[in-house]
């Protein structure tokens, strides 16, 4: 399956979910397939690289400091900067404010992208 039909996938299932589109805070349709493709891009050109090395090299712990592998601080930095580790979160707290089921929607592209 591809990343753009991933996306489709989820902004159906998202419509067929009781009481989506009543959620306060639900962007709509086409904000929603802009931060799936933006998710789906990160994804693939960022973090799916990551995964070989993660899984080859992984993460070593040696006199009380943890390495990781190349590449994977600046991976996790993407995700952090890009804000899609707290997107469900109050826009007070750091957050985009987005409903959690938009978080729920956008996770399965960097699961998918680096299992590891």
């Amino acid at each position: 399956m591809s990343w753009a039909d991933d996306n489709a996938a989820m902004l159906d299932a998202l419509a067929r979910t009781p009481g989506w589109h009543a959620l306060p805070g639900r962007p709509d349709d086409e904000t929603l397939s802009a931060i799936l493709d933006e998710a789906a891009r990160l994804a693939a050109g960022v973090i799916a690289p990551l995964d070989a090395p993660g899984d080859r090299i992984g993460a070593r712990h040696a006199d009380g400091r943890v390495t990781l592998p190349p590449g994977a601080r600046e991976g996790f930095a993407a995700l952090a900067d890009g804000g899609w580790l707290a997107l469900e979160l109050p826009e007070a707290l750091g957050g985009a404010g987005l409903p959690l089921a938009v978080f729920a929607a956008v996770n399965p592209a960097f699961e998918r992208a680096s299992p590891a």
